[in-house]
């Protein structure tokens, strides 16, 4: 486990230690680094509603129990949420994705 840790000075960027994922070659590293900003920039284009269960499930981690709480949403109409919003992810994903092919 260690040697898959490099340790970085902490006043370079506040964390102290960095997780190295040595099984991806730069190009990969770059084209996932890309793929996540496409991505970010398309949930931030998404509708409030769909925006904040998207962010609340995927990068907060909460249970479909702990969000319906905090938006008093039945579960069922939680899970149709967001399926509606990664849909909507995949098909802006995929136009971006054709229209970067087309203009190759």
């Amino acid at each position: 486990r260690i040697r898959k840790w490099k340790h970085i000075d902490s006043e370079e960027n506040g964390s102290g230690i960095q997780a190295i994922d040595s099984g991806l070659t730069p190009y990969q590293q770059l084209e996932k680094k890309e793929t996540n900003s496409i991505i970010t920039e398309i949930i931030e284009k998404l509708p409030s509603g769909y925006r904040e269960v998207i962010r609340m499930r995927e990068i907060d981690g909460l249970s479909y129990e702990e969000m319906s709480i905090q938006n008093n949403m039945n579960i069922n109409t939680l899970r149709v949420t967001i399926s509606r919003a990664r849909q909507m992810i995949k098909e802006h994903y995929l136009k971006y994705s054709n229209e970067q092919r087309k203009n190759r």
